[in-house]
């Protein structure tokens, strides 16, 4: 019912798919264990999905808001009901 038993099953869930193939959560990053957080997001009023992006140790950090901010595209649409 919503949940995985495993939280490494987080890493096979699909955010979108791109030319019929699709796009699983470790293929852009991925999700671990850590310290639990309860938030409500929402866009306009409406329930919407929170990503936190987290840079590297080492990484470039304005590099990193580049790219991220290139591939937001590719997932306007992976989250709206059918």
């Amino acid at each position: 019912m919503g949940r995985f038993p495993d939280p490494n099953q987080f890493n096979d869930l699909v955010v979108a798919t791109i030319d019929n193939a699709p796009v699983r959560i470790r293929d852009i990053g991925y999700a671990e264990t850590g310290t639990r957080q309860r938030t409500d997001a929402r866009y306009d009023g409406k329930p919407a999905v929170s990503l936190q992006v987290q840079r590297q140790s080492g990484a470039n950090s304005i590099e990193v808001i580049n790219g991220i901010k290139a591939r937001l595209p590719e997932f306007a649409n992976c989250c709206r009901p059918a």
